[in-house]
């Protein structure tokens, strides 16, 4: 019998790991029967968009050990905790400041939303490294008092960390809102020397677990500084 995607799996699970899942093949706690586990919405299990249970009590250990004042669990990355912060503080017809290196999912958050994107341009190095430089940001502020989020992707795609101490005393003072996209930095919060985009005064920021910590291949996390704003 032909089990043609377990087969193409274990051809490929001795490699090297030098990508994500951050787990990299390892399980963090203990061996475990996924047949067994899975399961569906039931009163004993929970259900993620109505947490009451286990689920609720994971995304408060979560906020507690993050430092932020409500997390919420997402699935398939953090694509949804994206578009969710993006039409949280943004309505139909409203200016959004997305970089131009946004992720893709922030973009198609305009075109469901409704929300008028304003791109800020790349700086590049000399040698080909491109990046959205901390003036251009608040340039884009200043130009755009109207705008009623900003988006920062923070790592960028190559790892580089821009300062939001100024971005986010700018866009406050105007009363816009700071949205972060720290898919690449679900680690930040345990590092020393460097801090996630929650302890540098961000509305809401958001979370790939699988891509630096051990959680499986999906798993995201939505963070919120007001917990307010969770419902």
């Amino acid at each position: 019998m032909e089990r043609p995607v377990w087969e193409m799996l274990e051809r490929n699970r001795t490699r090297l790991s030098m990508h994500m899942p951050g787990h990299k093949g390892h399980a963090p706690f203990c061996a475990a029967d996924l047949y067994a586990l899975d399961t569906t919405e039931l009163p004993g299990t929970d259900d993620l968009y109505a947490p009451e249970g286990g689920l609720r009590r994971a995304e408060e250990c979560y906020a507690r050990a993050a430092g932020s004042a409500e997390a919420l669990l997402l699935h398939n990355g953090s694509t949804a905790g994206i578009q969710a912060m993006l039409m949280l503080y943004a309505r139909a017809g409203e200016t959004v400041l997305l970089p131009r290196n946004a992720h893709l999912s922030a973009t198609n958050a305009c075109v469901v939303g409704d929300l008028q994107p304003v791109y800020m341009p790349q700086t590049f190095t000399a040698d080909g490294y491109g990046y959205v430089a901390e003036e251009t940001i608040l340039a884009a502020l200043a130009a755009h008092p109207e705008a009623k989020c900003l988006l920062v992707t923070r790592p960028d795609f190559y790892g580089c960390l821009t300062s939001l101490k100024r971005i986010a005393e700018k866009a406050h003072a105007q009363g816009c809102r700071l949205v972060v996209d720290e898919a690449h930095g679900a680690h930040l919060p345990w590092m020393t020397g460097l801090e996630s985009a929650g302890a540098l005064e961000a509305d809401a920021w958001v979370q790939s677990c699988h891509k630096t910590l051990p959680s499986l291949t999906g798993t995201a996390v939505l963070h919120l500084r007001n917990g307010a704003d969770r419902e």
